[in-house]
């Protein structure tokens, strides 16, 4: 397979977003975490 199962939702989960009003185009989302494996 040559996508992660989880990379093909990421759209569907934004769309969602947008069309539920929860998000906008113009949020910012800064994660400045990181994982450490």
């Amino acid at each position: 397979m040559p996508y992660e199962p989880g990379s093909i939702f990421k759209p569907f989960t934004v769309s969602i977003g947008l069309d539920l009003d929860e998000i906008s185009l113009y949020d910012f989302y800064n994660d400045t975490n990181e994982a450490k494996v």
